[in-house]
C-alpha cells in the first residue's frame, strides 16, 4: 500500500471534520424542532383543555339563563295580550250589556286591567321586552264576534263565557310566574296581581252559574 502524502492527509482530515460538523448541526436542528413541536403541542393541548373545560361549564349556565329569560318574556307577552283582550271585550260590554251586574263587571275589568297593563309596560321596558300592541288572531276574532252581537241575554252570556276562558288561562299563567319566574319584577308583579285575577275568575264563575243575575263581590274594591 502506497504511503499517503502529507497533502492528502490534510485533505482527508478536513473532509472528516466537515462531515462531523454537518452531522452535529443536523442532529441539533432535529432535536430543537422536535422539542419545539412538543412544546407547541403541549401549549395547544393545555389551551384547548382549558377552553373545553370552561366551555362545558359555561354552556349549561348560559342555556339555563336564556331559558329563564325566555319564560319571563313569554309571561309578559301573554299577560299583555290578556289585558288588551279583557279591556276591549269589557268596553263593548259596557255599552251593550243589558244587566246592571254585567255592566258593573265590565267596568271593573276595564279599570283593573288598564292598571295592570300600565304596570306591566314599565316592567317590560326595564327588561327590554317588547310587548304586543295589537290582538292576536284568536282574541281579535272574539272581539269581532262580540261586537257583531245584538244586545240581550245572549250577548251577556257570551261575554261571560269569554271572560271565563280568558281568566282561567290568566290565573294559570300568573301562578306559574309567581312560583317560578326568574325576573324579580315580573315575579313580584305576578304574585301581587294573582289574587285579583282569582277574584275575577270567581266572580265570573258565580255569575255564569246564576245566569248573569248576581255579581259576587261586586262591592269589593280592587286589590291591584
Amino acid at each position: 500500500m502506497a504511503p499517503i502524502s502529507k497533502s492528502n492527509r490534510i485533505a482527508l482530515a478536513i473532509g472528516l471534520l466537515c462531515l462531523a460538523t454537518a452531522g452535529g448541526v443536523s442532529a441539533q436542528g432535529s432535536t430543537g424542532t422536535t422539542s419545539g413541536s412538543g412544546s407547541t403541542a403541549a401549549s395547544t393541548t393545555g389551551s384547548t383543555g382549558a377552553m373545553g373545560s370552561g366551555g362545558s361549564a359555561a354552556t349549561p349556565r348560559a342555556g339555563a339563563q336564556g331559558a329563564a329569560q325566555a319564560a319571563d318574556r313569554s309571561f309578559m307577552e301573554k299577560a299583555a295580550m290578556s289585558d288588551m283582550a279583557e279591556i276591549q271585550l269589557s268596553q263593548i260590554a259596557q255599552q251593550k250589556a243589558t244587566r246592571d251586574d254585567v255592566k258593573q263587571l265590565a267596568g271593573r275589568m276595564v279599570q283593573d286591567h288598564t292598571k295592570t297593563s300600565s304596570e306591566l309596560k314599565s316592567i317590560a321596558g326595564a327588561a327590554n321586552v317588547s310587548l304586543p300592541t295589537s290582538l292576536d288572531r284568536k282574541h281579535q276574532q272574539a272581539v269581532q264576534k262580540l261586537q257583531g252581537m245584538t244586545a240581550g241575554a245572549e250577548f251577556d252570556q257570551q261575554y261571560l263565557r269569554l271572560l271565563l276562558d280568558d281568566h282561567k288561562q290568566a290565573v294559570a299563567l300568573f301562578r306559574t310566574e309567581a312560583k317560578s319566574g326568574r325576573n324579580p319584577d315580573a315575579k313580584s308583579f305576578a304574585a301581587k296581581t294573582l289574587p285579583d285575577l282569582e277574584e275575577h275568575l270567581k266572580m265570573v264563575q258565580d255569575m255564569t252559574k246564576a245566569g248573569g243575575k248576581s255579581m259576587a263581590g261586586s262591592g269589593s274594591a280592587s286589590k291591584s
